[in-house]
């Protein structure tokens, strides 16, 4: 389904029974689900679902046993997106991303107030890339760690972001008990205006390594 502009007014697409997908082979091979292009002032409200028939798309590829095989549409890029919320909006997270693989949110704008994109449990393999964010908290990550057996988030990426007027840039929130690993940071320079400077890093049980420019200092722990 490709919905395309230009559409200059506000859009409201309302879905409100079940999206389902398609289970023949060919419609499995196709690169979207739902496509929309140049439309000003998108609005997507739902009482319904997407339901991708999942075990009908299985037998396509062979991605069980080849971790290079050609995955079938199942990714989500958001680009070219400007999210804005007024500051005391309720709810007011850009993206929130849950329980989610392949996301990727490109060449975006987001300025609400609150998280510009937040992550919860299960989400994976998340690139985040030439994004303006601010005003708002940042770049979120969690919490985590609250409940037993919770499903972790990795694999995220932020590169080329920019953040201006944000209470932080990117924090990882977990529950003590659950150290943060893996963690890689590469070439950050965080100017702080106004009082209260200057910009500095908070680690709490936290692992990784760090490269290039670093301002401020790493508190990552080796």
């Amino acid at each position: 389904m490709v919905l395309k502009g230009p559409c200059k007014g506000p859009i409201n697409f309302l879905l409100q029974g079940y999206q389902v997908a398609p289970t023949d082979e060919a419609s499995n091979r196709v690169d979207h689900c739902i496509t929309f292009w140049y439309i000003d002032q998108l609005t997507i409200n739902s009482g319904g679902s997407f339901d991708g028939q999942e075990p009908s798309a299985w037998p396509y590829n062979n991605c069980d046993k080849d971790p290079n095989c050609s995955p079938l549409p199942v990714d989500i890029t958001i680009q070219n997106v400007h999210i804005v919320a007024p500051e005391d909006s309720p709810n007011k997270d850009g993206i929130h991303i849950l329980m989610s693989n392949n996301i990727k949110i490109l060449n975006s704008a987001i300025g609400t107030g609150d998280d510009c994109v937040s992550m919860g449990p299960r989400s994976k393999n998340i690139n985040i890339s030439y994004v303006r964010c601010g005003p708002g908290h940042g770049i979120s990550i969690g919490s985590l760690g609250g409940t037993p057996n919770e499903e972790d988030v990795n694999g995220v990426h932020v590169t080329n972001c920019n953040m201006t007027n944000t209470m932080n840039g990117v924090r990882i929130k977990t529950w003590a008990s659950n150290p943060c690993k893996k963690i890689e940071m590469r070439d950050i320079n965080i100017a702080y205006n106004g009082g209260g400077g200057p910009a500095k890093s908070a680690c709490a049980n936290a692992y990784g390594a760090f490269y290039g420019q670093e301002h401020p200092p790493s508190c990552l722990l080796a």
